[in-house]
């Protein structure tokens, strides 16, 4: 019987811990802008810099 529940509701927990990991993950791995990449693209005029929300926000945050 503990077979046959888990055979149905193992793969829904598993897909549901995969679909968590793929929706938050990635922005706690990647997600951070460290404080010297802030202060050597403060007075940058590069597109990438000028555009990069996350930048403009940490050091909206640091100020």
């Amino acid at each position: 019987m503990k077979k046959k529940i888990w055979m149905t509701f193992g793969p829904l927990l598993i897909a549901g811990a995969v679909f968590l990991f793929i929706l938050f993950g990635p922005s706690s791995i990647f997600g951070g802008v460290s404080t010297n990449t802030v202060k050597k693209s403060a007075t940058s005029m590069n597109p990438v810099v000028v555009q990069g929300v996350a930048i403009q926000q940490k050091n909206a945050r640091d100020r």
